[in-house]
């Protein structure tokens, strides 16, 4: 069918190289996605504070909060950004650890927020 025509042949070997590369790279570029980091809290300010008061959070990875927590309390919050958390001192709180929880982990302070 294809003798004596050297253009049909040529323009279907390169049908075929095309056809392969277009086939293999998709399998060789597919990456597989990240996993989210750990969110991580540096400090907040003030170290003390009264119930109802606001405390600033700083950290790392601030992103899909889920919930803050102080003194193993749930606390109204406000996530300024990814580096940054408003969160208020909750009723009947007292001194203790604060929490930062996002989908892909919990962060805990190294400190404890004194609860006057």
């Amino acid at each position: 069918m294809f003798r004596n025509h050297p253009v049909r042949i040529l323009a279907l070997a390169g049908l075929v190289v095309a056809v392969a590369v277009a086939v293999a790279v998709p399998m060789t570029a597919a990456a597989k996605p990240k996993a989210p980091a750990k969110p991580t809290i540096t400090k907040f300010t003030p170290a003390s504070a009264k119930p109802g008061e606001k405390i600033t959070i700083d950290g790392k990875q601030f992103v899909h909060v889920t919930a803050v927590k102080i003194d193993n309390l749930s606390a109204k919050h406000t996530v300024d950004s990814a580096t940054k958390i408003t969160a208020t001192v909750p009723k009947g709180a007292k001194t203790g650890k604060v929490e930062v929880m996002t989908k892909a982990g919990t962060a805990l302070s190294v400190h404890l927020l004194k609860v006057v």
